[in-house]
């Protein structure tokens, strides 16, 4: 399974997906200079699930601006209270308990709880 991991996506949580075996492309070290605008796009390219924190391609899937054709995960945990490991290991739980439905689906990640819902 592919994931292209936004900017704003913690070096340790791209490092502990690719120790699982996981092919993960990453913007700030393949990407650099691209718009909001293109990485979605750019996911949908390299058939991978878009990993990010940013909130505006959540509102732009929900409102219809844009699609992802692969499933994103959307990761809103609070730097202070999740530790950078815990980050990363969050991260890879999602992944795994969630791999079958990734490439469908929208997946919002809280320090509280994980929430799934179909693409379609």
């Amino acid at each position: 399974m592919r994931f292209l991991a936004d900017e704003n996506i913690k070096k340790e949580a791209i490092d502990k997906l690719r120790e699982y075996g996981y092919q993960v492309k990453a913007i700030f070290e393949s990407y650099r200079g691209v718009t909001n605008g293109e990485v979605l796009q750019l996911a949908n390219e390299l058939k991978a699930v878009l990993i990010t924190e940013d909130k505006r391609f959540i509102s732009d899937l929900i409102l219809g601006k844009k699609s992802a054709k692969y499933g994103v995960i959307f990761v809103r945990l609070p730097p202070k209270q999740v530790t950078v490991p815990e980050y990363a290991q969050k991260i890879l739980d999602v992944v795994l308990e969630y791999e079958l439905k990734l490439e469908t689906s929208l997946i919002i990640v809280k320090n509280n709880g994980i929430r799934c819902q179909s693409l379609d």
